[in-house]
């Protein structure tokens, strides 16, 4: 998460360094990088939660624990 930080204050900071017009240097500093930096940095734990729900899927205890009673 502190690499994809520092990759966004990297590229925010080349961006507001280029002539542009300030609406269109705005919108992709704080708009496109900020947004795509903020995605990338949920990425592993979206990943680690996706392999720890296939390895129960795998296992078959998803399955069982779906025909478990509820006691009702």
């Amino acid at each position: 998460m502190d690499l994809v930080g520092r990759v966004q204050e990297v590229l925010a900071g080349w961006l507001a360094a280029l002539p542009l017009p300030s609406l269109l240097r705005s919108f992709l500093a704080e708009g496109v990088v900020a947004g795509a930096g903020t995605v990338l940095s949920f990425t592993p734990v979206l990943f680690l939660l996706y392999l720890a729900l296939a390895f129960l899927e795998t296992s078959g205890f998803l399955a069982r624990m779906a025909s478990w009673p509820t006691g009702s």
